[in-house]
């Protein structure tokens, strides 16, 4: 064995090392804090680079030697052609792995569907989803709006666990519905963070919210009446949320063929006979998709955090896109449901 050789494969093997470092727990906090600087971003861009050279170097290392025991030394033209080697074949397994996941995805979306005629009236609509919690607060924006402005006669709110699946008339939630009483009994509006945004709709934080007028109703004698119900009470069932789970880019880690792909529905149900029949679905999916070679370096994970991963680039498939993980809700209520939504009181501007 020659000095030369001897001191690549040791160069090879220090590389090693440094890659390895570099994967662990101490190494990715390393990273992390030499990036929150400017002068520490080329280090973490360094460290962040150096298992994917190490390993193209690695596998093209082997792969020279085995050209030199098959025939004479070929020097700079099998440095170069054992470089190109190792890169297609560090995109075997990627492509193997994207292959799958562009399969899954699309096998999700092929189920997609709109066959609603003219909208019609519905008397009770069940909505399912993952974010109803306790009987009091199930009635956000969404059900204060379709009560004020009589699109529905009443609504149930159902939560369920994710994934969301086909609905089912035993499934229970609580009912909310308007009357006239003498009074009210006393109940808790949910002012959070899920309100419509309806296009066409002007108007700022001064003027009432759709809680404050579920209150001027309840001070002219009109209750919101909350109770228990199923979903074989409804005429109509809305299912919104995630219909599929995957993992994260750093849940994934350094598994060339984790699942990642994720999926989020919006589906309308009518009964028919009695059964309830499924006349609308619009799937949104997003996953991950491997770089086209394999990439060991570091995938991104809750606030700061950084963990030992595969380099990978997140597609979409069916309504998904950018920042926009699951299908438009309100766009969907307005013109495929045909509901009217807006809130009108004395302080909204002119619906435009």
């Amino acid at each position: 064995m020659s000095l030369r050789r001897f001191s690549l494969d040791a160069l090879l093997g220090m590389l090693g090392l440094a890659a390895l470092f570099c994967l662990s727990s101490i190494g990715a906090t390393l990273a992390v804090v030499a990036g929150i600087s400017i002068v520490g971003l080329p280090l973490m861009l360094a460290m962040a680079a150096t298992p994917t050279i190490f390993l193209i170097l690695f596998v093209a290392r082997l792969i020279y030697l085995g050209l030199f025991a098959l025939g004479p030394r070929l020097k700079v033209v099998g440095i170069v052609a054992s470089l190109a080697l190792a890169v297609g074949a560090l995109a075997i397994l990627p492509w193997q792995a994207n292959r799958h996941l562009d399969e899954v995805a699309a096998s999700l979306v092929e189920g997609d569907l709109n066959t609603l005629g003219a909208p019609e009236t519905i008397g009770t609509l069940a909505v399912v989803t993952t974010s109803f919690h306790g009987k009091q607060s199930a009635c956000g924006d969404f059900c204060q709006r379709a009560l004020l402005n009589n699109a529905v006669g009443r609504f149930i709110a159902v939560h369920q666990k994710a994934p969301l699946g086909a609905p089912d008339d035993a499934m229970t939630g609580v009912s909310h519905r308007l009357e006239r009483r003498p009074t009210c009994p006393a109940t808790e509006l949910n002012e959070g963070g899920d309100r419509l945004v309806i296009e066409g709709e002007n108007r700022d934080w001064s003027d009432k919210t759709a809680a404050d007028l579920m209150r001027l109703k309840a001070a002219a004698g009109i209750c919101l009446i909350v109770e228990e119900a199923t979903v074989a009470d409804a005429d109509s069932v809305l299912v919104a949320g995630p219909s599929r789970m995957g993992l994260s880019e750093a849940g994934a880690g350094m598994s060339p063929f984790a699942d990642t792909v994720k999926a989020e529905v919006l589906s309308y149900h009518v009964r028919e006979e009695g059964a309830l029949v499924e006349r609308y679905r619009q799937t949104a999916v997003t996953y991950h998709r491997l770089l086209p070679i394999l990439a060991p370096s570091y995938a991104s994970g809750y606030g700061l955090e950084l963990r030992a991963g595969l380099l990978r680039r997140t597609a979409y498939a069916g309504a998904a896109k950018p920042y926009v993980p699951a299908p438009a809700l309100a766009p969907f209520l307005a013109n495929v449901l045909g509901l009217d939504l807006a809130l009108r009181d004395g302080a909204a501007r002119d619906m435009t």
